[in-house]
């Protein structure tokens, strides 16, 4: 099979050469817009306010340098003239959606990061990404939200199969679960052919699996094109838009030297509340968009602020220390915390040295680096690295949060099953009463059958409903790194 895209971490800059309509086409997309804005005003509204940079008279991109119908770089909406107004109105209404549905949930942004990690993970499971095996999938999600809000005409030869995704579906899930059944088939075709020169029994490669998806969602026939290299992929059967790197599809066509641009999500937060109050002001805000808008407006704290504020609540940052009374109004039979130039004597982290955790360095690295700087804020006078899978491995007390991160560089050994029991009845062997115990885990063990005395925060890399904390407090850990990690 002849592959026809290479991912790189290196941004894929397209500067796509800008083209005028002719009248007819002109003519066309007025009508999509005023259309667009009749069925969907809310996504009117978030296209205007994000998606048309400021100098742009027209509300897209119009070139013919590319295969594509349409295409997003996650800062303007990209199409090719000569077959986008091919299409019939609601048709091309349905492709306007579609593209705003991807910035509206940055698929570009997205798409990038991973690339760069090279991973993807759920509940627990890590698998390498493939770009063509997102996209796919983000697209079958797309679509059946558009389908399922009857928001302009769906053509049959587009990708839509509700058995394999639906809008009610986290992209992400159904990649893992795609990528698992993938690579279970070229297991199976393995049978009977031995195991290969310098391979282990049943073991499968990362491009094995991009053959296979490359089989299951085979090249248009209608574009049979084919370029080598790091170019964008042509498009697969039954897709027709391209997700491009962040800002890499030129401004109004000049070249941009900088890299990938970088998004605010306050400002997309507020512009998708903005369109939800349009929408729901005409009364044209179906359930399926309602559940999306509702979904991406739940307010969204980064990990790291989430666990500097738990342990600022739990904790303090020193000052003050109830358990050792001022002793010069105890005698008065005042009772009044102490001066202290600790925020607390005993802090206790957690690190899953399961298979599923400690198999992502990146993630510990990233996991004890951001706790290493709140415990620095909060200056307690022990701090207790544990780390557990089915049984507690190593324990390391020290002094210096920035111990933390030298401690997880000469690594630890792991890779089991997971328990979280053998860890609390350390702490209850030793007779230890932490101020705060912070886990990293994807949650997925036996637990203790009772709570502890201490308060517990676990840093779960697992779906919170899916896998939600019998006790304590939980807050979800992506697995690859925010823009604001990275920079």
């Amino acid at each position: 099979m002849k592959r026809i895209f290479k991912p790189s971490t290196k941004p894929i800059r397209a500067n796509f050469k800008p083209v005028k309509l002719a009248p007819d086409q002109l003519r066309k997309w007025d009508e999509t817009l005023a259309t667009c804005n009749w069925v969907g005003p809310g996504f009117v509204h978030i296209m205007y306010t994000m998606l048309v940079p400021r100098g742009r008279t027209m509300a897209a991109l119009f070139t013919e340098d590319m295969h594509w119908v349409a295409a997003t770089d996650g800062f303007q909406i990209i199409i090719k003239p000569s077959r986008y107004f091919q299409l019939t109105l609601m048709k091309r209404v349905f492709i306007m959606f579609h593209e705003i549905l991807h910035n509206i949930w940055d698929h570009c942004g997205m798409a990038y990061r991973l690339r760069a990690v090279g991973t993807v993970t759920w509940a627990g499971v890590t698998v390498p990404y493939i770009h063509l095996l997102a996209v796919i999938v983000q697209d079958l999600i797309i679509n059946d939200t558009l389908i399922e809000s009857r928001m302009g005409e769906y053509d049959p030869m587009w990708l839509h199969d509700p058995s394999t995704a639906t809008f009610k579906d986290s992209w992400v899930e159904v990649y893992v679960k795609l990528y698992k059944e993938c690579e279970e088939e070229c297991r199976e075709g393995q049978k009977g052919r031995g195991k290969g020169k310098g391979r282990g029994r049943g073991s499968v490669s990362k491009d094995e699996v991009e053959e296979k998806a490359e089989q299951l969602f085979p090249p248009d026939p209608n574009d049979p094109t084919e370029e080598e290299g790091e170019g964008p992929i042509n498009p697969r059967k039954g897709q027709f838009d391209f997700h491009m790197d962040p800002g890499t599809g030129g401004k109004n066509g000049e070249e941009e030297d900088d890299g990938p641009r970088e998004r605010s999500e306050l400002e997309w937060q507020q512009a998708v509340a903005a369109g939800m109050a349009v929408a729901k002001a005409q009364g044209k805000l179906p359930d399926a968009m309602e559940l999306m808008f509702g979904k991406i407006l739940e307010p969204v704290v980064s990990w790291q602020e989430h666990i500097r504020a738990w342990l600022a609540r739990k904790v303090g940052s020193g000052g003050y220390d109830w358990r050792r009374p001022d002793r010069r109004l105890i005698v008065r039979d005042i009772v009044a915390p102490g001066r202290t130039g600790h925020g607390a004597r005993l802090i206790i982290v957690g690190g899953d040295n399961s298979g599923s955790v400690y198999a992502d360095k990146t993630l510990l690295g990233r996991f004890l680096g951001e706790v290493g700087g709140m415990l620095e804020d909060i200056n307690p006078e022990t701090i207790i690295l544990i780390w557990c899978d089915a049984t507690v491995h190593e324990v390391d007390e020290i002094s210096n949060a920035a111990d933390l991160q030298h401690i997880q560089k000469r690594g630890t050994t792991g890779g089991g099953g997971t328990n979280f029991i053998p860890v609390f009845q350390w702490i209850e062997d030793h007779a230890l009463k932490p101020d705060a115990f912070v886990y990293l885990t994807d949650m997925m063990g036996t637990f203790p059958d009772e709570a502890p005395s201490y308060p517990v925060i676990w840093g779960s890399i697992s779906d919170p409903e899916r896998y939600p904390a019998p006790f304590g407090d939980l807050v979800h850990i992506p697995t690859y790194p925010s823009a604001e990690e990275e920079t």
